[in-house]
């Protein structure tokens, strides 16, 4: 798992944190931006170019 995921796994738990003491909508719309985050961050790693032998 790349550094740019742990990143983006960890903003989405923190935010699913914070939405247990916050106003829903903006708890909502905080996790989605998380949850959008991380696809793009799986999009990227899907198409990337796969690793030299020995670099994985």
């Amino acid at each position: 798992m790349t550094d740019k995921v742990r990143l983006s796994i960890r903003y989405f738990t923190n935010a699913a944190r914070q939405a247990a003491g916050s106003n829903p909508r903006v708890a909502f719309e905080e996790i989605c931006k998380a949850i959008e985050q991380l696809e793009d961050e799986i999009h990227e790693l899907r198409t990337a170019a796969p690793p030299k032998a020995g670099q994985n």
